[in-house]
Parts: structure tokens; sequence; C-alpha cells
């Protein structure tokens, strides 16, 4: 489970995604741990959010019923799009 932070500063968005594609050009989690990416700049990240355990048993359920719902989207879209040609 990951930890949030944020950074302050201008464009700290586009520097969050510099560094995920640094981490995968080091070859990513199986070669060298995030955290160890960004080890230099941890003291301008400010903890935003911790994972909830409980959340698991939340969401788990949900994403099969998401994946039902854009099915059924995606199968009425199809039908429409044939249809209307």
């Amino acid at each position: 489970m990951y930890r949030v932070y944020t950074m302050s500063g201008v464009n700290s968005a586009a520097a969050g995604g510099a560094y995920r594609a640094l981490h995968l050009y080091k070859g990513g989690t199986e070669k060298i741990p995030y955290s160890e990416v960004v080890q230099d700049i941890t003291e301008a990240q400010i903890l935003a959010a911790e994972p909830n355990r409980d959340a698991e048993s939340v969401y788990r359920p949900l994403i099969a019923r998401y994946r039902e719902l854009e099915k059924t989207i995606v199968q009425k879209f199809n039908n429409l799009s044939y249809s209307s040609t």
C-alpha cells in the first residue's frame, strides 16, 4: 500500500510524473524501490494520505460491479455504432 505525498511549488505534479518515469527507467520496482529514487527529495514532501486497510473490504466488491457496468456500456455503444452505419 502506498502513501500519498504532496510537494509545494510550481509544477509539482509534473515533477512527480518525472520521478515515476525515472523509477521505470531505472528498472521499476523489481530493480529499485521507488522510495530510493525519491530519497533526495523526501524533505520537501508532505504526507497527505495513508492507506486505510479497511477500504479494501469496501472497494473490492465494487471492482466487480464496475467491470460489469463498463462491459454493459461498451456493449451498448458497440450496438449503437453498428446500427447507425
